[in-house]
């Protein structure tokens, strides 16, 4: 798998909104609020379960299969403290996307 990827142009992501992507065997949810990108891994940590299933409009994402909630600024599962989302980084280049691949960016 190529580790950075292009996703589109920037005017392809709506404020506020996230989407999700097959990058071949790594789905990702990506989004932006205002100026800040936010990408995530959307296999709950907590299992298999897709969590872009969940999306909701209110920036969160809650899992299939158990009902955890993330919260998609921060990556934090809201029910269980010690559950968070597998963070990558998002770069602009002129008017497209990028994701890069090559390792986690959580804190």
């Amino acid at each position: 798998m190529e580790k950075v990827v292009r996703l589109g142009s920037i005017n392809e992501f709506l404020d506020g909104q996230f989407r999700q992507f097959e990058l071949s065997l790594l789905d990702v949810l990506v989004g932006r609020i205002g100026s800040q990108w936010y990408a995530w891994n959307a296999q709950c940590p907590h299992g298999a379960f897709n969590i872009g299933r969940g999306l909701t409009k209110s920036g969160k994402a809650v899992c299939p299969g158990h009902g955890l909630t993330f919260d998609l600024i921060n990556g934090n599962c809201i029910e269980e403290k010690y559950l968070r989302l597998t963070a990558y980084k998002i770069e602009t280049r002129g008017k497209d996307v990028f994701i890069d691949l090559s390792g986690d960016m959580s804190l």
